[in-house]
């Protein structure tokens, strides 16, 4: 079964919007979805991740290409 996960900070319109598209497909695309809410910017630099929302599928990140340092903006 295929995997989503979605790394997003409490109050990122882009990612409560993502998480909401994606559990609209959900169960008709057969997938698992987690959504893991990172507390502060420093916490995601320290992850490194680029950006808010961060998409995973199977674990791997869906955006490879790096803009700036990490952290979400």
């Amino acid at each position: 079964m295929r995997s989503i996960t979605v790394k997003t900070f409490t109050g990122c319109p882009f990612g409560e919007e993502l998480v909401a598209e994606l559990k609209k497909h959900q169960e008709k695309e057969g997938f698992d979805l987690e959504v893991e809410k990172i507390p502060t910017a420093d916490l995601a630099k320290d992850k490194g991740l680029f950006g808010s929302p961060t998409l995973l599928v199977n674990g791997v990140e869906y955006q490879h290409e790096r803009r700036g340092t990490p952290g979400f903006y």
